[in-house]
């Protein structure tokens, strides 16, 4: 999977259109109103990325996890919500890809006869949904305050996820 050199949230009124200008990829920051990089964190093994999304504080852990064949990107957030709605971009849609299935807190891309993309949410925020625009796979967090944890896990394989798991 892939994400091209765009935002990877929707700005705070919900628009994905990149501000910046110049040749792609775009070069420069995005206003610190829309997003903000704030640093990366060690915790034992992980990496933890800190940024801004609007007034929303995220820590963004990425990972990789297998269960024997199986292996998973696995993006796990924890976000202080300021009561906005907030659309992650969680990929770019393969090329080619032909179906785009969402069940529940689970989508499965289509990729040719034999080839599909699993993307598996693991303890949504209330009101959450998955959708597909301009050729990317969104999620769309409802509004809410407070803090919520959640995970993404992306891998080439549909069915049970990591450990067992499904949404």
């Amino acid at each position: 999977f892939s994400l091209h050199a765009t935002p990877g949230w929707a700005n705070p009124v919900g628009h994905r259109k990149d501000p910046r200008s110049g040749d792609y990829p775009p070069l420069g920051h995005l206003p610190k109103k829309w997003a903000h990089y704030k640093g990366l964190y060690l915790q034992g093994d992980r990496v933890v990325l800190a940024y801004t999304v609007g007034k929303a504080q995220v820590l963004e852990t990425p990972t990789l996890e297998t269960s024997g064949s199986h292996r998973a990107v696995v993006r796990s957030f924890r976000i202080q919500r300021d009561g906005s709605k907030m659309t992650l971009v969680v990929m770019d849609l393969p090329e080619g890809a032909d179906k785009v299935t969402p069940k529940g807190h689970q989508v499965t891309i289509g990729h040719g006869q034999d080839s599909s993309v699993s993307v598996q949410a693991r303890q949504l925020p209330q009101g959450s949904e998955f959708h597909v625009a301009d050729g990317q796979l969104l999620l769309t967090l409802g509004a809410a305050r407070g803090s919520d944890e959640f995970s993404l896990a992306i891998s080439r394989e549909t069915g049970a996820g990591i450990n067992g798991s499904t949404a």
